[in-house]
C-alpha cells in the first residue's frame, strides 16, 4: 500500500508547502477568486500556500477577489449538529461500500467465434455482392 497525504500540498509548481487557500477563476467574468481552502479538491481550482495566495496576480483587465474571512459555522456548532454531521459522514460511507458493481464483460467462447473463411483481397477471392452474369458479349470476326 501507498501512504496516503492528509495534508494537501499548493499546487504551484516546486512549491511543497501546505494549502491554506483555494484560487477560482471565472472566465465569463474575468474574476479571480481567493478564499480559504476548499473542504473537497476540485479540478478546475488552485490549492495555494499561504506566500502564493499573497503573490498571487490577474491578468490586466481581470479583478482579483480575496475572501479569506468566510464564515466559520463549526465554531457556533453545539453537540447535536457535530453528531448529526457525523452521522451524515457515515450513512454516506456505508452507501458508498453498498454501490454495486457493473457486470464483468461478458467472455467470448472459442466456439462462438466465426471460423475463418480464407477470403482475403489479396487472394482475389473476395464473395462477390452481385449476382454471376449469365449473358456473354461474343465478337463476330468478319
Amino acid at each position: 500500500m501507498y501512504p496516503v497525504s492528509v495534508i494537501r500540498q499548493c499546487s504551484r509548481p516546486g512549491c511543497s508547502r501546505p494549502a491554506v487557500a483555494t484560487l477560482d477563476f471565472n472566465y465569463a467574468e474575468q474574476t479571480a477568486t481567493i478564499g480559504p481552502l476548499r473542504v473537497l479538491p476540485s479540478p478546475h481550482t488552485w490549492d495555494l500556500c499561504e506566500e502564493h495566495a499573497q503573490r498571487t496576480s490577474v491578468p490586466q483587465g481581470w479583478e482579483l477577489h480575496v475572501r479569506m474571512d468566510a464564515e466559520d459555522n463549526t465554531a457556533d456548532a453545539d453537540e447535536e449538529d457535530l453528531l448529526a454531521l457525523a452521522q451524515a459522514v457515515q450513512q454516506a460511507a456505508e452507501a458508498k461500500e453498498r454501490v454495486e458493481m457493473p457486470p464483468a464483460p461478458r467472455l467470448i467462447r472459442r466456439k462462438e467465434v466465426p471460423v475463418p473463411t480464407g477470403h482475403h483481397p489479396s487472394k482475389r477471392n473476395l464473395p462477390r455482392h452481385t449476382p454471376k452474369r449469365h449473358l456473354r458479349a461474343i465478337r463476330s470476326e468478319g
